[in-house]
């Protein structure tokens, strides 16, 4: 596989997005109570508006977001399916991330 470090474009095209892992906890009922923590990382995103493959074959809706950024970020550890990002006032939950060479690409849902 060819890799492909993004580092240069994060820091020249990329913004500061919020991630915010989610820890769920359960009572004796099952009810379940989640803590958010919020941690930041840099990378660069795309919002979907529907011309994306990605979204003509049903994958993500319009107004989601595929997110990529470098592995040389910090907190990377928190782009897990089921955390949160938070950018340009909205909430996306991680629905996938996809590990490759030099870089990783999220794929969120608008909540």
């Amino acid at each position: 596989m060819t890799s492909f470090d993004i580092t240069g474009l994060v820091d020249a095209l990329g913004e500061t997005v919020t991630v915010k892992s989610a820890a769920r906890t359960y009572n004796d009922y099952g009810d379940a109570t989640e803590v958010l923590t919020d941690y930041t990382i840099r990378g660069i995103v795309e919002v979907q508006t529907g011309e994306e493959d990605e979204v003509k074959e049903g994958y993500l809706r319009i107004n989601d977001i595929i997110f990529w950024a470098s592995t040389t970020e910090t907190n990377l550890a928190y782009l897990i399916t089921g955390n949160y990002l938070y950018y340009n006032s909205t909430t996306y939950r991680i629905k996938n991330v996809i590990p490759l060479s030099g870089h990783y690409e999220v794929h969120a849902e608008k909540v």
